[in-house]
This record gives structure tokens, sequence and C-alpha cells, in this order.
């Protein structure tokens, strides 16, 4: 199980996921960040260097959401998950969950989920 808190710091709400800082919520606009392949449709790419940014649009919990990668010579991956929400702290930490369980890859999962049994045992 995921433990998700979310603390407020100078006008903005930071997004934990067992210990670790995953997200951010300004205003209205939340970003979740995950590691992932990119599996995704792409609407739009933006030339960065020698790589792109890559966009791309879902819908999850009835919200739309951005989704936003990067491509280069070796990888092509999901990076964050972007979405407008005036929501609850509950309602917040619930969006995560469900942004993580459907975006999230498997290895960083596993590290979070390792993490929370490291600060349990410590505790």
């Amino acid at each position: 199980m995921l433990n998700v808190e979310v603390k407020y710091s100078d006008g903005i709400y930071l997004i934990y996921v067992n210990g670790e800082r995953v997200g951010i919520k300004i205003d209205d606009l939340v970003e979740v960040d995950v590691v992932n392949e990119w599996t995704h449709s792409v609407s739009a790419v933006v030339e960065v260097g020698d790589g792109k940014m890559l966009y791309g649009n879902d819908i999850i919990d009835g919200k739309d959401v951005e989704l936003v990668g990067y491509e280069n010579k070796r990888r092509r991956e999901l990076i964050a998950v972007r979405t407008k929400c005036q929501c609850s702290q509950d309602e917040l930490r619930n969006l995560v969950m469900d942004i993580l369980s459907r975006y999230q890859g498997r290895a960083l999962m596993d590290y979070l989920q390792s993490r929370r049994k490291t600060t349990q045992a410590s505790a």
C-alpha cells in the first residue's frame, strides 16, 4: 500500500508517496512525476536539443490529463502527468493514487513500496 501525503508549504502543496516527493499542486494545476515507457498517442512534439518533448492527452477520473514525455535516440518515456483540480487534500490523494496506478512504471512502484517498508521498519 502506498502512503500519499500532501504538505502545504509557501502557497503550494507538495505531494509525497512513502516519503519521496512525486508531485506538486499550485493553484489548480497538479503535476505528478512518473517514469514509464511511452505507449500513448502523441498530440504535440517540441524539439529540444537532440531530443523531443512529447505531449498527449487522456482522461482519468473524469478529468482531462496531459501526458508529458521525452524521446531521444536511446529512449522514449512518459515523465509526468498533469491535470487541473480544485480539490480537497483527500481528493488530491485519491487522484495521485489513481494516476500512479494507471501510468506508473513497475520499477518505481516497487521502489516506493520498499521505501514504505524501510520507513516503517525505522519508526
